[in-house]
């Protein structure tokens, strides 16, 4: 039950009542060294001052010369033996330094905590609370980190330095769900930034549903006699005439069994708008038929605007109780879809949107048909489970798409028991990959995976090839273009790569081409329908296997599996509808039934004796006779690096 504070504290008393608090968040080891000793006691005199001075004097000349594991023995001993030492808060703040150059962030935070405790109103009380904040966050402990910045903000000596306390702590608000906040808020009634830690509470209670537990916030902080901009805010929120009605709409709670569809059925792209919709609802007619549901849809029309789509998107948050919202077909009306529907925390599935940005405009936005991150780890799960390789490298752009691709293959390998040996990455906008691609290869991984575009993919793979790296490549499922082996030629001829329906089980294609009146439809529409229907059906499917019935629920469902973290391998055919690779100058499904024996080997043996290469003898052979032409005719083997025709023409493609 959340009450008034009885009177307002400020100063040395403040930092001791929040230090207070934290009490519940200390470890053990510091608990148990404290129990024993009084907090406050006689000061020291005579032999013992003595002796604690110099050890506080050695543990100093440690400390400054970076002899961290002695300075923090002589750290313990001070604060054993003399627990009531006066500069006991310069031992604890230089035992969070040494802590912390030491890599062992928990200590820090041990340390931090009986500086809380011990030392209230000391002059260190800021830099320690920054200290512990850093090492709080290197953790991955967002809710220790906001409650060190609470609690620091008092003890800030300038304007300057308040305002950057607050604007990290804003930043780590965020990463706090609705419990931690909660948690937040009723052990920091205290502080000055108790309004808006009360704020942010409020709006994630409201976006769960829980109404009444914001009143309930906004309430406490009105009898406490918190004044300032954030009440302000947080009591407008909860006084919102359109509240109860905002609130069934996030919590989406209304019509669990409505979809809302927005693409263009008027303008001068209706004919693909109505194949869109259509796909969409072949789906619904699918899922219901096999699950005996009662999924429906709902149609708004964007006319391919941006100003329509808006409108449009507010009316299906705001009115209809939509649990998720599908399209729309174009990336400009799906950028401000997609900002309305984060605004009431509505799911929006973007099948054809094309700017892969999208889905940085919201939590609950997702593209389906950019899936980096499932297939990154479906590839992963490919070369250990299947393929049977164990080291490996990744080679990917400065990007931040690069680098999360990068993560998550690094961490299924890892999960999968293989080992990533090197990780290497350029920039975007190179053709010259000399020095990445030799630290890919001084570490001789069996397999490389390359989270690149195709137009760098062209300027890399004859690299690759030419420095000759000898490992099996992987890649993303844009890969599946004519324009890459037309221009990369032989040396992609071990390119494995993801198929661009990878997310969707091989029979939704099938059931949709069965039934779809592809006569009626130019192929653009049809293709344009397929990706409507399988998101449609993976969001449908979704619900089914999870019985979901709230937005934020739905969210969370689809973020899971558009990452691919509950994804079971049965054995090699899971991958023949998801995964390609070039042979020839074709691409072609992967060849399952040549791993079924390896597959079934490796149920109950080591797998070192099974190691396979990909492509078949003869064209193993056909690649070797390629790629050693040059020579046999005489002709130097050149370098396709910055001054390659390769290079100009794929600028020129671009």
């Amino acid at each position: 039950m959340l009450g008034p504070r009885t009177k307002p504290l400020t100063g040395a008393l403040l930092v001791a009542v929040l230090a207070l608090s934290l009490l519940p968040l200390v470890l053990s080891g510091c608990a148990s060294r404290s129990a024993d000793r009084p907090s406050a006691g006689k000061p020291l005199s005579g032999d013992d001052l003595q002796r604690a001075d110099q050890i506080f004097a050695q543990m100093r000349q440690e400390h400054s010369l970076h002899l961290d594991a002695k300075a923090l023995d002589l750290a313990n001993e001070l604060l054993e033996r003399y627990p009531t030492y006066s500069r006991n808060d310069q031992v604890l703040g230089l035992a969070v330094i040494s802590a912390q150059r030491l890599g062992d962030q928990r200590q820090a935070l041990r340390f931090v905590d009986e500086f809380m405790k011990t030392q209230p109103g000391s002059p260190l009380t800021g830099q320690v609370l920054s200290r512990g904040t850093e090492a709080a966050l290197e953790l991955g402990n967002q809710s220790r980190a906001a409650y060190y910045l609470v609690a620091g903000y008092a003890v800030q000596e300038s304007d300057f330095a308040r305002q950057e306390s607050l604007q990290e702590l804003e930043a780590v608000l965020t990463e706090l769900d609705t419990t931690e906040l909660r948690t937040l808020f009723e052990s920091t009634q205290n502080s000055e930034l108790w309004s808006l830690v009360g704020l942010r509470y409020v709006e994630a209670a409201l976006s769960e549903g829980e109404v009444a537990e914001a009143q309930q916030a906004v309430a406490s902080m009105q009898a406490d006699g918190a004044g300032g901009p954030w009440y302000d805010e947080a009591l407008m929120l909860v006084e919102s005439p359109g509240l109860a009605q905002r609130v069934e709409g996030r919590a989406g709670a209304a019509q669990p069994n409505l979809i809302a569809v927005l693409c263009p059925v008027t303008g001068r792209f209706a004919v693909l708008g109505n194949a869109f919709y259509d796909g969409a609802l072949l789906a619904t007619k699918h899922v219901n038929a096999a699950t005996d549901s009662s999924f429906q849809l709902l149609i708004e029309d964007t006319a391919a605007e941006p100003v329509t789509a808006a409108h449009a998107a507010r009316r299906v948050c705001r009115d209809t109780g939509s649990i998720a919202l599908i399209g729309p077909l174009m990336s400009a009306p799906a950028a401000v879809t997609a900002i309305v529907a984060d605004q009431y925390g509505l799911p929006l599935i973007s099948p054809t949107a094309t700017d892969d940005r999208l889905w940085e405009l919201g939590d609950a936005v997702f593209q389906t048909n950019l899936t980096d991150l499932f297939e990154a780890r479906l590839l992963a799960q490919l070369a250990c489970a299947v393929l049977l390789k164990e080291r490996f490298a990744v080679l990917h752009p400065r990007t931040v798409e690069g680098q999360q691709a990068a993560k998550i293959f690094a961490e299924a390998v890892e999960e999968w028991g293989g080992e990533i040996v090197a990780t290497a990455d350029f920039a975007p906008e190179a053709t010259d990959f000399r020095e990445p691609i030799g630290a890919i290869k001084a570490a001789r991984p069996e397999v490389v995976f390359v989270p690149a575009t195709v137009d760098q993919t062209i300027l890399l793979g004859p690299q690759l090839d030419f420095h000759q790296v000898n490992a099996m490549i992987l890649g993303p499922s844009s890969w599946n273009a004519p324009k890459l082996i037309q221009r990369a030629g032989l040396v992609m001829q071990r390119a494995i790569f993801t198929s661009d329906l990878a997310l969707f089980p091989a029979a939704w294609t099938g059931q949709f081409e069965i039934d779809w009146p592809a006569a009626r439809y130019p192929a653009e529409a049809t293709q344009l329908a397929l990706h409507a229907y399988q998101a449609t059906r993976l969001v449908l499917d979704t619900m089914v296997q999870t019985g979901v019935r709230q937005r934020h629920e739905l969210a969370d469902a689809l973020r899971r599996r558009l990452s691919n973290q509950e994804i079971e391998v049965g054995g090699p055919e899971v991958f023949a509808g998801t995964i390609r690779l070039f042979e020839g100058d074709a691409v072609v499904p992967f060849p399952a039934d040549r791993y079924a024996e390896s597959w079934q080997l490796n149920e109950g043996a080591a797998a070192d004796s099974l190691q396979t290469e990909l492509v078949d003898p003869a064209l193993e052979s056909a690649i070797g006779e390629a790629r050693s032409g040059a020579s046999e005719t005489g002709e130097p083997r050149t370098d396709p690096g910055v001054d390659s025709a390769d290079a100009v023409d794929a600028e020129d493609d671009g």
